[in-house]
């Protein structure tokens, strides 16, 4: 009979599917399995990547496949690489096999792009935190003693701080194999407030009940100034990319302290740990004090992707409802990504209470709303029942 069958018989059904409709596929790879792939427009090798191949209590975290948002984000950052890379603090969450960060440690600097410093994070799990060290050292330059300073992988769970050193004090465990791999830090060591330019993430918004955490995480480690990077699969759902939408929306301003940086390139671990130990001190220094910050939406686009993944065509989101008119069957959502990025303003004062304001009535229309629906549904439901008695 020749070759056998996939052991999954989902695996065969995506395969067919793939074939007799040239669906994009949501994800690359299989877990535990090495994968290859080019990214343009880098000059650099193909990037190497192994998946994670996590125990089943941690497959719920989907970091075990190269999801196409991850290699738009990664293409993306390249071919814009003088804005978002060069010179760059970044930080990546929720990275999976860390193709992103790659792309900036990597790649960008074959572009004269180099970033400052790249941390790549995901939950503390040792076979994701193993696979994705180990992508970063297959990848990394080979003359690379000074350059791997710029590189750091850490543990991250969204919503968790570390500006006071306690049980994050330590590194994440993390399994041994695959070998080699880069080093895995305490995440006090490079997870201080306002310490980065830009913040990526690929396909992290499926999980509605995380968007609060993520948005927390955006404001707390984002410089005033500085931006997110988000893409998601339409596969996330309309519905939630909406919501995630709006909550950027009705974000309140904040009042902010700009940590120091995370320690330089050339720091040693010694200057490291004083940073962190005199963070809030520091972190007056090095700024004129507290400032007010407000993300805010500042560009969101829909991106159609061809059957091999590549972007054809893009067209501007102008809001959260903009989301309920997109393809939302299965064939046509896996050829889409949504593209956000939302800028970590900084404001005077006056802006910070017009922007509460403005976010205070949000909330209101949106409350009141959905009141009025609820009562709606209501009368409708005991008029329904007095016509039947």
């Amino acid at each position: 009979m020749g070759a056998s069958l996939p052991d999954a018989p989902e695996s065969v059904f995506e395969d067919a599917l793939g074939t007799l409709f040239q669906v994009t596929p949501f994800a690359l790879g299989e877990p535990g399995e090495p994968v290859e792939l080019a990214l343009r427009p880098a000059p650099a090798p193909a990037v190497r990547l192994r998946l994670a191949n996590p125990a089943a209590g941690a497959t719920g975290l989907m970091a075990h496949y190269v999801w196409q948002a991850s290699r738009v984000l990664a293409a993306f950052l390249l071919a814009h690489a003088a804005e978002h890379v060069a010179g760059r603090r970044v930080l990546e969450l929720g990275a999976g096999a860390g193709l992103p960060s790659i792309a900036c440690h990597v790649h960008a600097p074959a572009l004269g792009a180099a970033p400052r410093r790249v941390v790549v994070s995901d939950m503390p799990d040792p076979d994701i935190l193993a696979a994705l060290a180990h992508n970063m050292a297959l990848n990394a330059p080979a003359a690379a003693a000074a350059a791997s300073r710029r590189l750091a992988v850490t543990g991250h769970r969204f919503g968790d701080r570390y500006d006071a050193p306690s049980g994050a004090a330590t590194a994440p465990s993390v399994r041994a194999e695959p070998a080699p791999q880069h080093p895995v830090v305490a995440p006090h060591t490079v997870l201080r407030a306002g310490a980065f330019d830009r913040v990526l993430a690929a396909d992290v918004l499926w999980l509605g009940d995380l968007h609060s955490a993520l948005l927390a995480d955006l404001e707390h480690f984002l410089a005033p100034g500085g931006a997110a990077l988000l893409v998601a699969g339409l596969h996330t759902g309309p519905h939630l990319l909406a919501r995630f939408y709006r909550a950027v929306q009705v974000r309140p301003c904040r009042l902010s302290l700009a940590s120091v940086l995370v320690a330089d390139a050339d720091a040693d671990a010694a200057s490291a740990a004083s940073a962190s130990a005199s963070a809030a001190s520091a972190s007056a220094a090095a700024t004129d004090g507290p400032v007010w910050t407000c993300l805010r939406v500042a560009s969101c686009q829909l991106l159609r992707l061809d059957s091999r993944g590549e972007v054809i065509a893009t067209e501007t989101c102008a809001g959260p409802d903009a989301f309920h008119e997109l393809p939302s069957d299965a064939i046509d959502a896996s050829s889409y990504l949504v593209m956000m990025r939302l800028d970590n303003v900084r404001l005077s004062r006056e802006e910070a209470a017009e922007a509460a304001a403005e976010a205070t009535a949000a909330t209101t229309a949106e409350t009141t709303a959905a009141t009025t629906a609820e009562t709606k549904a209501e009368t409708t439901a005991l008029a329904s029942a007095s016509t039947r008695g």
